[in-house]
Formats: C-alpha cells, structure tokens, sequence
C-alpha cells in the first residue's frame, strides 16, 4: 500500500468509524502496524465527529434549501430568511451579505432589498445546472451548495434556529469566480439606489450610469479607459477591479490585455483568492495552468476543502493520478465531510485495486450522506469493474439498508 494510500485508508476509517460503524478500513490499518497514538487520535476524531453531526430536522432544512435552488424558487427561500438579521448582517463590515454593503447603510427599503434578493436567487439556476449540497458546517451555522460541478462557485446559506425551533436563514454568500451579468446588474442596481437617496458621494456620475451599457462593450481599449476614469472618482475600487477583469474576459478576446490587467490588480484591497478563482476559471480549457494558479492560491493563503478538491480534479484531467488522490486526501484533512472528495477517493483507490477502501468510501457516501449508490451508476465509470466483480459488494448494492 502505498502513502497516499494510507493516508486515505486512516481518515476514511474515523468517518466510517464515526458515522457507520464499520471497522473494515480501521481494522486494514491495524493490520498494517498502526499505533496506539494513530488509535488515539481515531477515538478523539469519532468524538469530534458525532459532536457535529447536524439533526434529522437540520437534514431536512438543507434538503429543502437544495431542492428550492434547483427548481429556481426564490420566493420560497427568501420566506425562509429571517430579514432583520439579514439586513444587520448586511451593515455590519465584518460579516458575509450577497449585497453591496455600502448599498445597505442607510434607509433602503427591505421590501426593496426582498425583491432583489428574490431574483438572483430565482436566476441561479439560469447559470447553473448542477446545484448540489455538499457540506453542513455545524459549528459555524453554514450550508455549502456547490453550483457547478467544474468551476469554483459556491454558495453559502448562513442559517439559525428561532425561537419556534424552526431554522431561518440569515445571510447568503456567494463565492464567484465571474459573475454572471444578472448579478452585475443587481449589484449596480443597489448602489445605483443608494445613490438616488444620497448615501453614495457623487450620486449623479455620468460614468457610473454608463456601467450597464459598458458592460456589453466588446472593445478592451473602451472598457480599459471608462474603468480608469471610475477609479479616480474614488468608488468601489475592489469591486470594479474585478468587475473590469470579468468584462474584459467575457467581451473580449484580448487575453493579453486581461493578464496584464489582472497583474495590476490591488490585491491589498481584496482576497487574493478571489483574483485566482478568477483566473482559474477562465484557464479551464488548460488544466496545466489551473494548477499552477490554484497552486499560487495555496501558498499564500489557508486552502479549504473546496480548493482543493478543485486541483484534485484539475489533476485528474491532466492524468497526475498521485497527485489528485493526495489533493483529495488534504480536502478531507480540512474537512472530513467534504462530499465531493469521497467520489474521487473512491474512484482512485478503485483505479489502484485498493477495493475495500473504495468500497469504504462510497459507504461514506451512501449512510453519512444519503447519496444513490448503484450498480448502474457504478458501471458507467471502468474503474469499479473489478469492485462489482465481487459478490459481497454486489450484495452491498441490493441491500441499501
């Protein structure tokens, strides 16, 4: 077996020893001379586990969550946001809001905030198909929806119980690495409000109104000049920098205007992960250099699970086997029920005959998160032939229970 291979044999052995109460992974470890630290270590990890297990009723709220993102229902999940927490959040500089938080000072109607709130919630699934819950983070109060199986865009739903004992949702976050133009414009149309009420210093820009129509413009000379003249008036410039790299991106075909535009960008002023994402996005048709910006992401910042699974799959695409396994392994290092990372772990250790801890893996998958596992589903990829070859597995498969 080889390092990386046990690496996964012992974290995929404390969630199955946390969750399903299987011994098939631990006992492989034991076999292979485990310590008694490394047991120790497992027991305190099964506590930590199970102390952060969410509620059938937290199960149930999530599922509902997901199922409404899916059918594009916004009206159903905003009767579901608590909105006086949710517009606190939004004035508060420290804390997540989908919003401008400059649009939110001051006396914006939350019937207003309510209707926007509604529509880009009912558009996200004009941009994205595959709408999928993958984690539930207990100890912070968060739901993690990932939007698209091959780009870095999340969405992050912020919720609390009330005094019913019903869960509300209190803030939403979403992690783009372009935003699509629905969301340009609402995020225009907000600080546009504000400005109109006075709360925004030079209101009546005549560049400012002239954003939507430059948002169309296929020239990189004339987008590159408007932005110039936006940033000596002062204004939002962390978020205009990345709204002028995402345009040149998606109007232009001037990929060196948008390199030499991204180095230039003001990365005191923003997370560093979001420039990266951003790139990485648009560098999807080069695996190659997805990993080198992901690569960039993690040396200067603490990657989640989210990032990197994301190389783990970038790695696959470029048949650097070892080093998508390992990516995953560190994705459930950082977060142990990072769903995405268990089907590439199941699948690599497949594709190395480790049959019993794919096996474990996809265990995971269908006790700790509900997930479909069949035959049918299995045999579409090659790499479980010889796993559905085996009668015990086949017995696995018919009897879900």
């Amino acid at each position: 077996m080889t390092l990386i291979a046990k690496k996964c044999s012992f974290i995929i052995g404390l969630f199955v020893l946390a969750t399903v109460g299987l011994s098939g992974c631990a006992s492989n470890q034991t076999k292979s001379g485990a310590s008694s630290s490394e047991q120790d270590v497992a027991s305190e990890s099964e506590q930590t586990f199970v102390s952060k297990f969410p509620s059938k009723a937290l199960l149930e709220f999530a599922n509902d969550v997901e199922l409404e993102l899916i059918r594009g229902n916004g009206r159903s999940l905003v009767n579901r946001v608590d909105m006086s927490l949710f517009l606190y959040r939004g004035k508060r500089s420290y804390q997540a809001n989908t919003f401008s938080l400059e649009a939110l000072q001051g006396d914006t109607p939350a019937k207003y905030i309510q209707s926007l709130l509604i529509n880009q919630l009912s558009d996200l699934r004009n941009h994205y198909k595959q709408i999928t819950l993958v984690h539930k983070d207990v100890e912070h109060s968060k739901l993690l929806y990932r939007l698209n199986r091959n780009r870095l865009d999340y969405l992050e739903v912020y919720y609390r119980k009330n005094y019913k004992g019903d869960y509300r949702i209190i803030d939403f976050r979403r992690w783009l690495s372009v935003m699509p133009e629905s969301t340009r414009l609402t995020r225009i149309a907000m600080l546009s409000e504000a400005s109109k009420k006075g709360k925004s210093r030079k209101a009546t820009s005549t560049n400012w109104n002239k954003l939507p129509k430059i948002l169309k413009k296929s020239n990189a000379k004339e987008i590159k000049t408007f932005f110039d003249e936006l940033y000596t008036e002062g204004r939002e410039v962390q978020f205009l920098q990345l709204l002028e790299v995402s345009t040149l991106l998606t109007n232009t075909k001037d990929d060196n205007e948008y390199k030499k535009r991204l180095s230039f960008l003001d990365l005191q002023r923003q997370p560093l992960s979001d420039v990266l994402w951003l790139a990485a996005y648009h560098s999807s048709s080069d695996p190659h250099l997805s990993v080198k910006i992901v690569d960039k992401v993690l040396k200067n910042e603490y990657g989640d699970a989210a990032i990197y699974q994301y190389r783990s799959e970038q790695e696959l695409r470029i048949k650097q086997f070892d080093n998508a396994l390992n990516s995953a392994y560190q994705a459930l290092s950082v977060d142990p029920e990072y769903q995405p990372a268990y089907w590439t772990l199941a699948a690599e250790l497949a594709r190395r005959n480790e049959l019993d801890m794919a096996w474990d893996a996809l265990r995971v998958l269908r006790k700790r998160f509900g997930r479909l596992i069949t035959k049918n589903t299995l045999s579409r990829t090659p790499l479980y032939k010889a796993l559905l070859e085996k009668p015990e597995f086949q017995d696995w498969l018919n009897n879900p229970t």
